[in-house]
């Protein structure tokens, strides 16, 4: 007798058409790794990259009226007050209708700003499994958040320790990101590298130093990035600098390219787009800095250069000290906010090739046993074990 397959409805918090974040990326590799057991439908807020990337990979879409809350998270008010708000939405009807319509046994909301997935399945007694992404501020505000998404959720999922550490033990389960080689094409980082650096006009004899987000906002890091490179750039020659990300605050943007155009350095520097095609990107690279400036709850693009056997430096923000923590070199692992030691390392490894070598290999590694595929199917395993949706 074929095994009964749960119907699990993965609500998504983002889809947009100009990038794809590391939380919407992690979240479709769940859904296509669960759907070996499950019957797993990604439901989106709208059409966009992640819609695309689900249905290319064979994903079932849903697409309605499923906004996130980011006041949720990055509060105006009390929070009774921006609960008020939240229960009295309109998407909390059109969430209830596809969920019955569906006939869901189980809901995921993914990061902490969804809630509203998990507060219409609670009412339907539908389980929900609620993933944290985000680290949430230890704030008066915020003592509320925990206990209300504890109340709405029978298990909880996260991406690093980080976010997870004030949540119960017996709902919390640690799932680190991973990846699939070779659904990067291997094969060709040699040539992408060759070709996105003649691309951009940079020869073979010159080190491209990288930073790369889905996004540029100030709490990214770009003016560090730059501040950083344009200090490199009075010692170095032969060093050129890159900025991979979608322009969505022109403000800040065009206020850290008016950092380099004043500057005597400009021909050093190139800004390029986000795509999601990051294996055209990082094989060009020959060190990453991810000078994130908020607490991020893992750090994706810092694990992608890792996987890519980059050295990688990044402040210490969030879970990116779990990220780089797992590797040799936790010294390329700064203070937040330190401008001077973000320089001193890059120092470092533009002038030491053999620490370059050591610390790309090392990373790679270091990846592969942490982060790899066998270590995210356990974790994986086990989640659905608790949600009855897998037995050995």
């Amino acid at each position: 007798m074929k095994a009964y397959r749960k119907k699990i409805l993965c609500f998504s918090h983002l889809c947009t058409p100009k990038f794809i974040t590391g939380a919407e990326k992690n979240f479709l590799f769940f859904v296509r790794e669960i759907r070996a057991w499950t019957d797993a439908v990604l439901v989106v807020p709208n059409e966009g990259m992640l819609s695309a990337e689900a249905r290319k990979s064979g994903v079932p879409v849903i697409v309605g009226n499923f906004p996130p809350v980011p006041r949720f998270l990055w509060p105006k008010a009390s929070f009774r007050e921006e609960l008020a708000l939240i229960e009295s939405s309109p998407s909390l009807k059109d969430v209830e209708n596809v969920l019955l319509r569906e006939k869901a046994d189980l809901v995921i909301t993914n990061t902490t700003i969804h809630p509203i997935p998990a507060i219409v399945a609670r009412k339907l007694g539908i389980p929900v499994a609620w993933w944290i992404r985000e680290m949430i501020p230890s704030k008066p505000y915020y003592q509320e958040v925990i206990p209300f998404i504890e109340r709405h959720a029978d298990w909880i999922p996260g991406s690093s320790n980080a976010v997870l550490r004030r949540f119960s033990e017996e709902k919390k389960i640690l799932i680190y990101p991973s990846w699939r080689s070779e659904e990067h094409s291997p094969e060709s980082w040699g040539a992408y590298r060759d070709e996105l650096r003649r691309k951009l006009g940079i020869d073979k004899s010159s080190l491209l130093v990288g930073t790369v987000a889905a996004y540029i906002l100030p709490d990214k890091g770009l003016e560090h990035f730059v501040k950083m490179a344009l200090r490199l750039c009075e010692r170095y020659d032969r060093v050129r600098f890159l900025s991979v990300g979608s322009k969505i605050s022109p403000e800040y943007f065009e206020k850290c390219m008016n950092l380099v155009k004043s500057s005597n350095y400009a021909d050093r520097f190139r800004f390029l787009d986000f795509t999601k095609e990051i294996e055209r990107i990082y094989p060009a690279l020959d060190i990453v800095v991810i000078p994130s400036l908020i607490e991020e709850g893992f750090g994706t693009t810092a694990l992608e250069g890792l996987w890519f056997g980059k050295p990688v430096i990044a402040y210490a923000s969030g879970g990116l000290k779990e990220t780089l923590g797992a590797t040799p070199y936790p010294e390329l692992l700064v203070e937040k906010g330190n401008l001077a030691e973000l320089q001193r390392m890059a120092s470092r490894l533009i002038e030491d090739k053999s620490f370059r070598t050591k610390a790309g290999k090392g990373n790679l590694e270091a990846a592969n046993r942490t982060f790899g595929i066998k270590s995210y199917r356990r974790a994986v395993k086990t989640l659905l074990k608790r949600m009855g949706c897998f037995s050995d």
